[in-house]
């Protein structure tokens, strides 16, 4: 990243963050949308096949 010129400050801080998150550092999930909503949090994969149709490509108009 320095050698991209990213400043070493701003390189070492990315280096720090990601050497926590594999660590685990944000494996622990928060009941809060549980609390605000009533209903459990869904992961990524789940959100992705519900909502797949909205993230589909539209469909080309037909031309006659």
């Amino acid at each position: 990243m320095i050698g991209d010129g990213m400043p070493g400050f701003v390189a070492e801080q990315i280096v720090a963050m990601f050497a926590a998150l594999r660590q685990g550092v944000a494996a622990q999930v928060s009941p809060a949308v549980e609390m605000l909503t009533g209903r459990a949090a869904r992961d990524v994969d789940c959100f992705a096949r519900d909502h797949a149709r909205l993230f589909a490509p539209a469909a080309a108009p037909s031309w006659r």
